[in-house]
């Protein structure tokens, strides 16, 4: 809570007490700091296992209900109080609410070759309030069909806030003709942000990338390309897996013996079915797909 809130907050109450006050039924000696007195009773909080309770308040209910002189603006005071201790838990739940509430933004029905996955993140993160320059990926899913028309492209990314991390999920269905974006709340530690691929880069060089040769090990009608490892650089030596070097224009295969490489990891799998709702048929016969790729310890050409 900001200085000037807290401020806010402390003028309405004084303003509360002291219209409470004018409403008393007969004079008492320090009536305005007994009234306070209520009010911060009412409104004082007791937090266990995670969860903020009512003490003060149930302290007054058994300590003060017989009450008799100006007992009427004393109890209206404790309860101001106790409404105060119900907005400490209405508010976060609203303001979250708010905060995660999803919104749409127009796309139309495209083909792969001419999806700009770099184009639609600037429209993405630039209506979204998302910072473009430290959001890192975390997930990443692509379905096209053989044909190349793009059925779904869904991403979450995160970047860091105030108040620890965000993250943005993108949801985009040929079928909705748009995507939905919603965010949510990350606690203070997210460890693999560090490790974890530029958003904006992964994009920019998906667009570098000619995916319509990405496919799996025999032909489906849907392909789904995945992103592993939130993008980060790792070390691939997974064998007897059909893999591949891509790169602008194409592919080379990546032979066992060449292996272990350091890369980006991404991997296509075969659908023969894809819902709008709903999950999809079982992924099949997934091939491993490897960019900006360094054969460690080897002769071989460093690809881009």
């Amino acid at each position: 809570m900001t200085t000037l809130l807290t401020l806010i907050v402390l003028a309405g109450i004084l303003v509360v007490v002291l219209l409470f006050r004018r409403r008393r039924m007969e004079p008492e000696s320090f009536l305005t700091l007994k009234l306070i007195g209520c009010l911060v009773l009412g409104a004082f909080t007791l937090t266990w296992s995670g969860e903020k309770w009512p003490l003060g308040f149930v302290l007054f209910v058994l300590l003060f209900i017989r009450l008799k002189r100006n007992g009427s603006v004393k109890w209206a005071a404790a309860i101001t109080g106790f409404m105060l201790y119900m907005a400490q838990i209405v508010y976060p739940w609203a303001e979250n609410a708010v905060f995660e509430q999803s919104r749409h933004l127009a796309m139309p029905v495209m083909q792969l070759d001419m999806f700009g996955f770099a184009a639609q993140w600037k429209l993405v993160s630039g209506s979204s309030g998302v910072s473009s320059d430290v959001a890192r990926m975390e997930t990443f899913e692509l379905v096209f069909g053989h044909d190349g028309s793009v059925r779904r492209v869904l991403y979450e990314v995160v970047e860091p806030s105030q108040d620890g991390f965000v993250l943005y999920k993108v949801d985009y269905k040929e079928g909705a003709k748009a995507a939905s974006v919603s965010r949510k709340r990350l606690g203070s530690q997210w460890l693999q942000y560090a490790n974890a691929m530029e958003a904006g880069y992964f994009f920019e060089r998906l667009d570098d990338m000619e995916l319509s040769v990405v496919r799996p090990a025999g032909e489906y009608p849907f392909r789904k390309l995945t992103l592993h490892e939130n993008g980060a650089s790792i070390t691939y030596s997974i064998a007897d897996t059909p893999k591949f070097v891509i790169y602008y224009g194409g592919m080379t295969a990546i032979r066992d013996t060449q292996l272990p490489v350091q890369g980006h990891w991404l991997s296509a799998c075969g659908l023969t079915a894809v819902e709008r709702e709903g999950p999809y048929s079982p992924c099949d016969n997934r091939s491993d797909y490897i960019f900006d790729v360094e054969f460690i310890g080897s002769e071989e050409e460093y690809f881009e």
